[in-house]
């Protein structure tokens, strides 16, 4: 994942991971494409070609970002495909801090999430190694002025 600072005002954090799935959505509906010619000769089925080309064309343009607003004061979180999946808004003055957290097992079992005045948590990146998640961690803390919390070295 990687923090993006766009303008003073405006930041992104975007995950990798998201790359991956655009690539094999392509390539999914690349073969779907060429297996189309079968569906038309009867030789492959419609409903299977149909659900595979579905599966193909929302993974192409599957996409997931995080933008910090400073000017609106708010962390707007989107993930879409063909269609928005999740949209939320937390605002600045509802975050307590950023926590980096390990879970439970492996050298990329952490996640980063946001600590609510209400003490409710958001999670914002689900999985991810340490250093990269501290990293994006530490950048937007100075971004947005929030104390850093982690719990692995208590």
């Amino acid at each position: 994942m990687k923090f993006t600072k766009l303008t003073n005002q405006q930041a992104q954090i975007k995950p990798f991971a998201t790359s991956a799935v655009n690539f094999m959505g392509a390539f999914i509906l690349f073969i779907s494409c060429l297996c189309m010619f079968s569906v038309i000769d009867g030789e492959f089925p419609l409903v299977p070609w149909a659900a595979i080309s579905t599966l193909g064309f929302c993974c192409t343009f599957a996409n997931y970002k995080i933008k910090i607003d400073k000017e609106t004061k708010n962390i707007i979180i989107r993930a879409k495909s063909i269609y928005v999946i999740k949209a939320d808004s937390i605002a600045f003055a509802d975050i307590r801090g950023i926590v980096v957290d390990e879970k439970l097992f492996g050298k990329r079992d952490y996640r980063l999430y946001l600590k609510l005045v209400n003490e409710d948590r958001y999670i914002l990146i689900n999985k991810g190694y340490k250093n990269s998640l501290e990293k994006v961690a530490n950048d937007l803390s100075s971004f947005i002025n929030k104390p850093i919390y982690k719990t692995y070295e208590c």
